[in-house]
């Protein structure tokens, strides 16, 4: 089977990639799914750094093929004497000496009729070649999972962060109702230091998630360099 025919087309995984990020997080931040996906596959270091092994790989199967065409090579020269020539001209006067330039040009064509190391190794690069095709089609198909996992957790993140903000918010408006309360003798002072450890928990329950968040960020950042 060819190989266009095995591959798994990184649009149709970018496809499936959009519809399950629909469900999580909608339409229209799925769209931007898109976006991100084409930044990634244009800036992602793994596979930049697998197009550059497989064009590496390509220019030695040239070069090793190279070897087994035949070998065309090509010469030129010239020189110069002079002639001395004795005796007179039609008019009695004495020749005198006469430069002279030679020019040559010759070419010559080689071809080895069995070169069996430079065949195998010919066929050994291509197939190194073929292998690196394929590794870097793997690692596009990886790049959409990589992609849609990193930008689905920044979106996890993100509802994790605003939960966490509202959540120390009401808890915040609860202490200050408490100590309030407390202000006027309605409740005792163990109501008050109750309210403030549970708010002291919401405040590092954000901390964490806002950190959680760069982390995720950072990760999106890494694959698309932006």
């Amino acid at each position: 089977m060819r190989r266009n025919v095995e591959r798994f087309r990184p649009a149709k995984a970018v496809a499936v990639a959009v519809a399950f990020a629909a469900v999580v997080a909608g339409s229209a931040r799925a769209a931007d799914l898109k976006e991100v996906y084409a930044m990634a596959l244009e800036n992602d270091p793994v596979l930049a750094a697998q197009r550059a092994g497989t064009l590496a790989q390509q220019q030695v199967v040239a070069l090793r093929r190279s070897s087994l065409l035949p070998q065309v090579g090509a010469s030129a020269g010239s020189s110069k004497s002079t002639v001395s020539v004795d005796g007179v001209d039609q008019d009695g006067a004495p020749f005198v000496d006469r430069d002279v330039t030679r020019r040559n040009w010759g070419a010559n064509l080689n071809q080895s009729v069995v070169d069996v190391p430079s065949w195998y190794s010919y066929l050994s690069a291509k197939a190194s070649a073929r292998q690196a095709g394929w590794q870097l089609d793997a690692n596009e198909q990886s790049l959409v999972t990589r992609v849609a996992e990193a930008y689905l957790n920044v979106l996890r993140g993100q509802a994790a962060l605003e939960s966490a903000e509202a959540s120390e918010e009401a808890v915040r408006r609860q202490l200050e109702q408490v100590q309030q309360r407390f202000d006027v003798g309605l409740v005792a002072i163990t109501d008050v230091l109750d309210a403030k450890a549970e708010f002291d928990n919401t405040v590092v329950t954000r901390i964490e998630a806002e950190s959680n968040q760069g982390i995720f960020f950072e990760g999106l950042r890494t694959l698309t360099a932006r």
